[in-house]
């Protein structure tokens, strides 16, 4: 659970890259919506534990809501758009 609107969050989420750009879907009221129009940080990672080896990825951002039809069908069309965990996102 996030702290004060000013304390960094990490969630857990599903995203895809497509053309340069990050995009995950998300929800009015929840922590990731209320990043739209701030700075972000997004990281990735994975280990190998067969091989110990790993790497990570560390991208910093302005965060904006997908807004242009065309653009939302592009991103959408995409693979892992989909939430594991269920429910409607409609950003």
């Amino acid at each position: 659970m996030p702290g004060p609107a000013n304390d960094p969050a990490v969630c857990a989420l599903n995203y895809v890259v497509s053309e340069g750009t990050i995009a995950f879907r998300t929800a009015p009221g929840v922590a990731t919506a209320a990043a739209v129009d701030s700075e972000v940080a997004f990281e990735v990672d994975h280990i190998d534990d067969s091989t110990s080896q790993g790497w990570s990825v560390l991208v910093v951002g302005r965060c904006r809501t997908v807004t242009d039809p065309e653009e939302v069908r592009r991103l959408t069309a995409s693979a892992h758009t989909e939430p594991w965990a269920g429910g409607r996102r409609t950003m």
